[in-house]
């Protein structure tokens, strides 16, 4: 099964006046976020004025473009009947304002009204306007959600990058979906690019763009779906991280023959924003190859020891630390960027002390969160145990750690597994694909901090694997 190729949005707008088309800037193709607002020195608008049209990446978005003449913030409220009323992120300060309208469903009539504010208050509305959304690309996708159950924010998005084993190349790298299942974004990979491949892991990136990785190279993308940066680098797999300068880092893969056996260990490498590396650090310069653990670290076609297989990337801002999750090592290590030496470990035979909980295992999302706690995915692949969240306080003088967190996700996840927190304090746990008995498909899950099980939406097809999954802030529920 091949996706046809990307259909165009036609938008049905409101009428408009000659005098309020040269008011209103239509490059709408220059938006890099969902509430670009730059006046990049251009002289105030004569009138207020604005107009909607279609965003040719994704059928289900519009892009809005509005000019005021008193400077002002922005926000987009749109509706349609039976689906409910939403709202965009707000825009910044400024006379000239380009947002993504992102997040409606497919082949709806929309209205859609900017709302103004000045300092801070919403102060006036402007005309509304009508959009009607397209059909989504042909595909089986259209078909797989189920909801397992409802519940939260009605103006949540939630990304997913499925893989079918029988077909993975199946054109759609990335989809959206609202809390019901449908599907509200989505990023055609062709279209894009001009290639079909295998998009395995995605995430959104602190700097507002999603980031998709097919092995050979990583795609940076914009809320638009327009491609930001391509960086085209052999062996990239699992894992980017955007550091606060621009400068990108990656998880690679590296072999070494020791003692006759083909080792594969990683290397995290950093690009300049002209994709030259300027740092690298490799598992063979701080780890001892000796150490594997016989239940993961398998042969896996020509690489007879997996020894390492790192899986996530963190960058530690304040302390300028790289962490790498190694997952068959069942350790989080972190790197100083200064010298590259090896910082610390943390795990079972690591160098902190575990004062309460359990250990991880083979392990998948690890990632500090804004007290310097640890949050990660505990796989629990050789143990009996079901896969679990976890949440590890570190001190890092005494260097101990304690277990402060932990729940079960009703779920055995050997391979995979993802979860982050979200605003609102709850986790939202990825279920890749469940070897557990009649546990369930692979499936997103928001989960309060005690485990209970707020909303869940399941992917029923044979052959299904979802390795990662994204809560992102594109849109809200209208107060």
């Amino acid at each position: 099964m091949r996706l046809l190729s990307l259909l165009l949005l036609v938008g049905c707008t409101g009428a408009k006046d000659s005098s309020d088309t040269a008011a209103v800037d239509t490059d709408a193709d220059t938006t890099t976020d969902s509430a670009d607002t730059a006046d990049t020195g251009r002289a105030p608008p004569t009138e207020d004025a604005w107009r909607v049209a279609a965003n040719p990446r994704m059928t289900v978005a519009a892009i809005a473009t509005i000019a005021v003449v008193e400077q002002a913030e922005l926000e987009i409220e749109f509706s349609a009947e039976g689906v409910g009323t939403f709202r965009t992120q707000r825009s910044a300060l400024g006379h000239w304002h380009t947002v993504d309208v992102l997040g409606m469903r497919a082949a709806t009539a929309w209205t859609l009204t900017p709302i103004v504010y000045r300092g801070g208050v919403e102060v006036a509305s402007m005309e509304d306007q009508s959009f009607t959304t397209g059909a989504l690309p042909v595909g089986d996708y259209t078909s797989w959600p189920a909801v397992i159950q409802a519940g939260g924010d009605p103006g949540d998005i939630f990304l997913a990058t499925p893989v079918t084993k029988d077909d993975p190349d199946f054109g759609l790298a990335v989809l959206g979906f609202d809390r019901e299942g449908f599907v509200v974004w989505y990023l055609d990979a062709g279209a894009i690019v001009g290639e079909l491949g295998v998009s395995r892991f995605s995430r959104r990136m602190t700097d507002g763009t999603v980031s998709v990785i097919t092995g050979e190279r990583a795609w940076f993308v914009a809320p638009d779906a327009s491609l930001q940066r391509d960086l085209a680098k052999p062996g990239v797999g699992h894992d980017v991280e955007v550091r606060p300068n621009g400068n990108i880092l990656t998880l690679q893969v590296e072999d070494q023959d020791i003692d006759g056996l083909n080792i594969r260990g990683n290397v995290i490498r950093e690009y300049d924003k002209d994709d030259i590396e300027v740092w690298s650090w490799s598992t063979f310069d701080g780890l001892d190859p000796s150490r594997i653990d016989a239940d993961l670290s398998g042969k896996v076609e020509e690489i007879d020891v997996d020894w390492t297989h790192a899986n996530h990337l963190h960058y530690d801002v304040a302390r300028d630390e790289v962490l790498v999750s190694l997952r068959h090592q069942s350790w989080v290590v972190a790197v100083n960027r200064t010298d590259t030496t090896l910082a610390w470990r943390l795990g079972a035979d690591g160098d902190f002390a575990l004062t309460a909980g359990t250990w991880f295992e083979a392990q998948h999302s690890a990632q500090l969160l804004d007290d310097g706690s640890m949050l990660l995915f505990d796989n629990r692949a050789i143990s009996a145990e079901v896969s679990a969240v976890q949440v590890l306080t570190l001190d890092h003088a005494a260097l101990t750690a304690t277990e402060t967190l932990r729940f079960p996700v009703n779920a055995k996840v050997h391979g995979g597994g993802d979860v982050e927190r979200m605003p609102n304090g709850n986790f939202l746990a990825t279920i890749s694909q469940d070897s557990g008995s009649g546990r369930g498909p692979p499936r997103l899950e928001e989960r309060t901090p005690t485990g209970e099980l707020v909303w869940s939406l399941g992917f029923d097809v044979s052959g299904l694997i979802i390795f990662t999954g994204e809560h992102v802030p594109w849109r809200t529920a209208a107060p």
